[in-house]
């Protein structure tokens, strides 16, 4: 008795996952027919044997058409294929202040590193603290609040996701203060004021004292604490204040050393000296000092009084920009 196999039914092939980004694992899938030997071939030299076949880690050289026959009793079924094609994982990085002021925003941008950001088929979507953004569906977004911002970015159901902490820049740049005499006029000077260009202050001083400008002066204003605050270009503020002994640059012509508290010292606080001579009447030095700020009560450099008389000093400052000051002075007890 001669007996005659059945060709087996076109097999089917199933895909899992649907959805195949690049990196991802594939399994290929075909419903069990008993018995059968199963026959797979594909791209980059792919075949198996098994009845579900699975590809690690999915590249784009495995792209492209599978076939699949079965063969039970010696006979063939038919071919059949499928065209599979693994979508790119988006791989970013998400560029932006992690720091900002008070007032201050910041523009968070995917940067991507293997797809274009203008591709029709790469949406965007960003939340806050986990809260979806619904308005936001472009690569860039302006934060205004500190926390954690993410972005997913999909590519065709390939979704990768990023996040960025921003928190409050307490300390956002440093203001210097100095203070001194230039010429006859006393001025407070902010020494870094190039390192945050295209800023703006606001002064205030004793006695109602206020100002807008950068450099103050404030000769025959009252003595005593000034504060600056300063915006920079960005609207980020910083706050400095300096004491300010002496708001005159007038240096009197008379010294009376007699312990009284009254003009016992020839006072140059804040005149940035940095030597004081004395000389007296026949152009001999009777005392000098560096970095002179309130010393000389009419002693010599050994400590001894110089008689009442005339004396002329010399006074050296410490910017290079300020000439020297040539006066006299006389001693009187």
């Amino acid at each position: 008795m001669r007996y005659i196999n059945l060709i087996p039914e076109v097999p089917i092939i199933i895909s899992n996952p649907i959805i195949l980004c690049i990196g991802n694992d594939l399994q290929l899938e075909t419903p069990l027919v008993i018995g059968a030997t199963y026959f797979w071939t594909g791209p980059n030299g792919f075949t198996s044997a098994l009845q579900n076949p699975i590809i690690n880690n999915f590249q784009n050289q495995n792209n492209g058409d599978y076939f699949l026959f079965v063969t039970l009793n010696g006979c063939n079924s038919s071919t059949t294929q499928i065209l599979i094609s693994a979508n790119i994982l988006p791989d970013f990085v998400v560029s932006g202040a992690t720091e900002i002021c008070q007032n201050q925003s910041t523009v968070l941008s995917v940067i991507p590193s293997n797809f274009n950001s203008s591709d029709l088929n790469i949406t965007y979507q960003w939340y806050f603290n986990d809260t979806l953004i619904t308005a936001s569906i472009n690569e860039s977004y302006e934060a205004f609040q500190y926390g954690t911002y993410k972005v997913e970015v999909n590519n065709q159901g390939c979704v990768n996701a990023q996040e960025i902490y921003i928190t409050e820049k307490l300390d956002p740049f440093q203001v210097l203060l100095s203070q001194g005499c230039v010429g006859n006029d006393y001025f407070v000077n902010i020494d870094n004021a190039t390192t945050f260009p295209n800023a703006t202050y606001s002064w205030t001083g004793p006695n109602g004292f206020t100002s807008n400008n950068q450099n103050i002066n404030t000769t025959n204003f009252g003595i005593g604490l000034y504060e600056v605050q300063v915006t920079n270009e960005f609207g980020c503020v910083a706050t400095e204040q300096i004491n300010v002994a002496r708001t005159s640059c007038f240096i009197p012509n008379g010294l009376s050393p007699n312990d009284d508290g009254d003009n016992d010292f020839l006072d140059l606080t804040g005149y940035n000296v940095k030597k004081l001579t004395i000389l007296n009447r026949w152009g001999r030095v009777v005392y000098e000092k560096d970095n002179y700020i309130n010393e000389w009560k009419g002693q010599t450099n050994n400590g001894d009084l110089l008689p009442a008389s005339t004396y002329y000093y010399i006074i050296d400052y410490i910017s290079a920009n300020e000439n020297k000051k040539v006066g006299w002075i006389y001693i009187t007890y």
